[in-house]
C-alpha cells in the first residue's frame, strides 16, 4: 500500500522548492504542484553546462572581433583566430601574417561564481606523491580518514598546462561578456600566469570542507555530476580569481552623471614588450 506524505511534509517541500500559496490547496494538489516542479528543474541545464555555453560563445566572439587589439598588443598583424580543435588545454589558436602561431588558454566571466574548471582526473592520476593523493581521497571522495597536515606536493604547471608541447597554452586570455560583445580582455603569458600563482602556493595543503586548497586561488574538488556522469569521483582543478598579472587590452566603461543614460568607452593599451619577452611554457 503507497504511504501519502503528510500535508505538512509536503508544505515543508513546497517551501523548500519555492512554490507559493500552497496552504489552502489539497494534498493531491501538493502533490502534482511539486511533481511538475521538480520536472521542470531535472530539465533545466546545470551550472556548469551554462558556464561552458558562456564560454564556447565568448572564445567565438573573440575570434571574430578582437583582431586589432591582439595586433596592437603583439606588435604583428594577426590574420585569423580559430578555436583549437580536441580536448586540449588551448581553447583557441592566434594566426599571424608572418606565418607564426601562439596558443592560447581562455577563461570568460567569474565562472559561474565558483571559479574556472581547467583540469579533470582521478585520483590516482593526479600528478602528486601517495600522502596528497591519500588526502584527497579523505576530503575530496569522503572516504575514512584522518586529514594530516599533507606537504603540497602537486604540479601545479602540470594541471594547468598538461604535457603536451604542441598544444600548450603560450598565453592565458580572460574575458567579459556583455550585451553580446566582449566587454573587457586581458592577457597573460604562460610563464608569468604560472609563476604568479605559484609564488602564492602554500607549503602544506589546506582542506576546507570537501576542498583541498593549493593556493588562495586554486582548489581541488570532487566533480560530481550525477547519474548523467560517467565518472563523478574524479577530481577536478578550479581557479577562483585571476592573478594580479593578467594586462588589461580592452575595458568598456559605463560612465555615470552624462547626458546620455550610457556612454561605452573602450581603453586599448599599447603593446607590452615585457609580455613577450618572457620565457616560454617549454622552460617552466
Amino acid at each position: 500500500m503507497l504511504k501519502v506524505p503528510l500535508k505538512k511534509t509536503l508544505l515543508e517541500r513546497c517551501n523548500e522548492l519555492g512554490i507559493k500559496n500552497c496552504s489552502k490547496k489539497s494534498k493531491q494538489e501538493l502533490i502534482d504542484l511539486i511533481s511538475s516542479h521538480s520536472a521542470l528543474i531535472a530539465h533545466l541545464p546545470s551550472k556548469n553546462a551554462m558556464v561552458a555555453k558562456s564560454g564556447l560563445y565568448a572564445e567565438t566572439l573573440l575570434c571574430e572581433s578582437t583582431h586589432e587589439i591582439l595586433t596592437r598588443y603583439f606588435g604583428k598583424p594577426v590574420i585569423k583566430c580559430e578555436k583549437a580543435k580536441g580536448r586540449t588545454k588551448s581553447d583557441i589558436i592566434i594566426l599571424f601574417e608572418d606565418g607564426s602561431k601562439v596558443m592560447v588558454q581562455m577563461k570568460n566571466g567569474t565562472g559561474g561564481g565558483r571559479g574556472w574548471s581547467f583540469d579533470r582526473r582521478c585520483v590516482e592520476a593526479m600528478p602528486a606523491d601517495t600522502p596528497a593523493k591519500d588526502l584527497l581521497k579523505i576530503v575530496c571522495l569522503k572516504r575514512i580518514g584522518e586529514r594530516k597536515a599533507t606537504p603540497m606536493s602537486i604540479n601545479l604547471a602540470h594541471l594547468l598546462l598538461g604535457q603536451c608541447k604542441d598544444t600548450m597554452p603560450e598565453y592565458f586570455i580572460h574575458t567579459t561578456v556583455i550585451d553580446k560583445k566582449i566587454a573587457t580582455l586581458s592577457i597573460c603569458p604562460t610563464a608569468l600566469f604560472v609563476k604568479t600563482l605559484m609564488d602564492d602556493a602554500y607549503e602544506t595543503l589546506v582542506s576546507k570542507r570537501t576542498c583541498v586548497y593549493l593556493t588562495p586561488v586554486i582548489y581541488l574538488q570532487r566533480k560530481g555530476g550525477g547519474k548523467c556522469d560517467h565518472s563523478p569521483n574524479d577530481i577536478q582543478a578550479k581557479l577562483s580569481k585571476m592573478p594580479n598579472c593578467m594586462v588589461h587590452l580592452m575595458n568598456h566603461v559605463l560612465i555615470e552623471g552624462t547626458s546620455e543614460e550610457s556612454t561605452l568607452t573602450t581603453m586599448l593599451l599599447p603593446k607590452q614588450n615585457s609580455a613577450v619577452s618572457c620565457d616560454t611554457p617549454g622552460n617552466l
